[in-house]
């Protein structure tokens, strides 16, 4: 495949992966303006869009057993009675039920197109870099910080004049973190 190419893997990304939680995806995808991206961002970010929604949808269907598994073990066995404690068992199974999803959404899993997103080569990537930083700048350290740990080096100008600190983009030249 030529560089142009949509399928084409990014230069700098491989195992492990840049990881991500869905709370934290869904907040990120506010700071882009869709028209900027090129045509193999583009189909990063449907990619991402549709292992993200699948994911979570076909994650959801077994925790509504979990949950009720789990609101059966919190009251015990059921009272001998009509309606054989059934609705403090849905009262519970959807307390369990939000409590699990909260900490399953909350969990950073590894993305390999977040990764090839923000380890594409200048300037490509710039944009995206850029807003993630000056828009979301807690998740710019934690990604920062992976790449980092990856040996990408990666620092970013910012577009937004007040959060700039004068750093340079280093993407093209791969800083490696084992002395080379």
């Amino acid at each position: 495949m030529s560089e142009n190419h949509p399928l084409v893997k990014a230069y700098n990304s491989g195992k492990p992966y840049v990881r991500i939680s869905y709370y934290d995806y869904h907040e990120w995808l506010q700071c882009f303006d869709a028209n900027k991206f090129s045509t193999w961002e583009t189909i990063r970010f449907k990619a991402m869009h549709e292992k993200y929604f699948w994911g979570r949808f076909f994650l959801g269907i077994p925790l509504i057993g979990a949950s009720w598994a789990a609101a059966h073990v919190v009251l015990g066995p059921t009272m001998i009675r009509r309606d054989s404690g059934f609705r403090e068992n849905i009262l519970f199974a959807t307390f369990f039920y939000i409590l699990i999803n909260h900490w399953l959404d909350s969990r950073a899993v590894p993305c390999r197109y977040i990764d090839e997103l923000l380890t594409q080569q200048s300037p490509n990537g710039d944009y995206i870099r850029n807003s993630t930083r000056d828009y979301m700048p807690d998740l710019w350290e934690d990604f920062e910080k992976q790449l980092l740990a990856k040996g990408v080096g990666v620092k970013v100008k910012s577009l937004n004049p007040r959060y700039s600190l004068g750093l340079t983009e280093d993407v093209n030249a791969s800083v490696k973190m084992n002395g080379a």
